[in-house]
């Protein structure tokens, strides 16, 4: 049944807004039906002064390093879709290297990224 139909009958037996709630918390309750349990949980994040010491020290390795994770970081871009990117300033063409070179810069395992240093 649309929405539009219970209105009609609701205005029609002369129930309001608040009373339709209690109608239909009376419905659910004979038919069994129960609301989903909320879920309190919700994803962790870092704050900013996390942010900028994983920054520094990501840097303090070394800039393409630095480059690479706060790309990861300020985007949200999956490590495979950085590495897979043409022309980014991390892979080695860009970085003065030869189109020929595969050298890999992030390693992937399940939800964790790492870099390997070439």
């Amino acid at each position: 049944m649309a929405s539009i139909q219970r209105a009609a009958i609701l205005v029609r037996e002369g129930i309001d807004y608040a009373q339709s709630e209690a109608v239909f918390k009376a419905a659910r309750g004979r038919a069994g039906l129960r609301a989903p349990p909320e879920r309190r949980g919700g994803v962790d994040r870092l704050t900013v002064e996390e942010e900028l010491r994983f920054l520094d020290q990501a840097y303090a390795l070394d800039g393409r390093t630095g480059l690479m994770l706060q790309t990861l970081l300020e985007t949200g871009v999956r490590a495979s879709e950085l590495v897979a990117l043409s022309g980014h300033p991390t892979d080695g063409h860009a970085l003065g290297g030869s189109p020929t070179d595969s050298t890999a810069l992030v390693q992937t395992s399940g939800t964790h990224a790492s870099a390997i240093l070439a």
